[in-house]
């Protein structure tokens, strides 16, 4: 059903649109977006002369958030939130939540479809409450995903949209535009897929150090 579930192995090369109220006008980077297995993952955004603006890895059950333009260098086991001195005040959220959105979703999650609407599927936290929703729209190809919300309680605390799904070999289809809304916020994403391929890539490139170290 979700077009992501065909790959269990990806390397994607993206043109970055970032524009947000801290920022004047649009901000174009690079990204990089690679899958290995169901829960390795690395997301990089690069911008002029390959100045690294965010790093993110996800494996084995630990994650790594590098952001220096921000000053932000930290780990942390998968559902660990993110704490950033001066935003105590912010809503907190774990990075891997976040990661959620470019992983398929799990067959071994609670599911249900969302009461009053047509093709809209909610997942459940331990708590039987939804953290995530992902509406589905039906095309000659079959039922692509269309767009997800993340959950935080009952605020919705990230949209994104997918559309221009592309076939890609027979491991199947991959959204080429993905826009990723914050909407309390205010800031806005835009990936769009220049490459991709599904085989060749370096497990090192997921590799992350014990955690006391």
């Amino acid at each position: 059903v979700e077009g992501r579930s065909g790959f269990t192995r990806v390397f994607v090369e993206q043109g970055v649109a970032l524009s947000a109220p801290e920022v004047r006008g649009e901000r174009r980077l690079r990204g990089v977006l690679a899958r290995d297995g169901s829960e390795r993952l690395r997301v990089r955004f690069l911008g002029p002369m390959g100045m690294m603006v965010l790093d993110y890895v996800q494996a084995d059950g630990l994650w790594q958030l590098t952001v220096p333009p921000a000053r932000i260098s930290q780990r942390g086991l998968v559902g660990d939130v993110l704490v950033v001195e001066g935003l105590e005040g912010l809503p907190t959220i774990a990075p891997d939540q976040f990661a959620r959105l470019f992983l398929s979703l799990s067959p071994e999650v609670d599911v249900r479809w969302q009461a009053g609407t047509c093709a809209v599927l909610e997942v459940l936290d331990s708590q039987g409450s939804p953290d995530r929703r992902v509406g589905f729209r039906q095309t000659p190809e079959g039922w692509q995903v269309a767009r997800e919300e993340l959950i935080d309680g009952t605020a919705v605390r990230l949209v994104a949209s997918f559309e221009d799904y592309r076939v890609v070999g027979d491991a199947g289809l991959w959204p080429h535009r993905q826009e990723l809304v914050d909407p309390t916020g205010g800031s806005k994403v835009v990936l769009e897929t220049l490459a991709l391929r599904t085989d060749a890539i370096d497990p090192s490139f997921f590799d992350l150090p014990p955690l006391n170290e």
